[in-house]
């Protein structure tokens, strides 16, 4: 994540007693000795040491993708020339605006609406993480308008001709392979979940061959498997 130079302002309020805070009276706070109990060393940008702080609580592959947002915000506070920690809604919207109309280097086209909102609700996570760790006092995403994302997935799946020969073509290579496509394709697991299960993870309840598996967000689930049928008819 690319320094930003931090201004004065971002800690420079320690004086005791209450402040007007948004039209409230709001409890003051050392916002240095905040930053001070972050991960990091003094040296680093407190931006970064918040962003340390605040990923260490998600799994890795939410974090990875939370890191890339942030970078993100990031570097355009920096190209804007504004801390992240004095960016207020103005600055968020300009981002947003620059984030529908700048096409990205791979495909030519602006981010979709979906990655949109997702990179808004990662920063705003942030923040909103900032403001209980005492770091902030303020969230520029707060009221910020979200792109209205479609229900509708665009993903393109697989025909049924081709569900049937990727079946045929894992059974020919392995059981491993037979196994993990198998349950990819009838009982539509994640690749995660399928990859993160042990033979432990399969047993029987109630008659039924089942297999407990971990969830999206760490939440232990326990799924009936769908029998293998003959003949490699489409699973439904």
């Amino acid at each position: 994540m690319s320094a930003v130079p931090v201004t004065d302002l971002v800690l420079a309020d320690r004086s005791p007693g209450p402040k007007w805070s948004g039209g409230a009276m709001a409890v003051a706070v050392d916002r240095v000795a905040a930053v001070e109990r972050l991960p990091g060393s003094e040296h680093q940008d407190p931006y970064q040491r918040l962003a340390l702080a605040f990923l260490v609580g998600y799994p890795a592959n939410s974090a990875r993708a939370y890191l890339g947002d942030l970078k993100a915000w990031g570097a355009w506070c920096a190209a804007a020339g504004v801390h992240p920690f004095d960016a207020r809604r103005h600055h968020v919207d300009a981002w947003v605006r620059v984030l529908q109309s700048a096409p990205l280097p791979r495909s030519g086209k602006p981010l979709a609406d979906s990655s949109i909102a997702r990179r808004l609700s990662a920063v705003s996570k942030f923040y909103d993480y900032g403001i209980e760790a005492q770091v902030l006092t303020y969230s520029p995403v707060a009221s910020v308008r979200r792109p209205t994302v479609s229900g509708d997935s665009s993903t393109v799946g697989l025909s049924a001709q081709e569900l049937v020969r990727l079946l045929e073509v894992a059974d020919a290579h392995s059981p491993r392979s037979s196994a993990l496509i198998t349950l990819l394709a009838y009982n539509g697991l994640r690749i995660d979940e399928a990859l993160s299960a042990d033979i432990g993870d399969y047993t029987y309840q109630r008659g039924h061959r089942v297999l407990r598996i971990t969830r999206k967000g760490r939440k232990r689930s326990t799924e009936p498997l769908a029998p293998r049928r003959s003949g490699r008819s489409t699973p439904t």
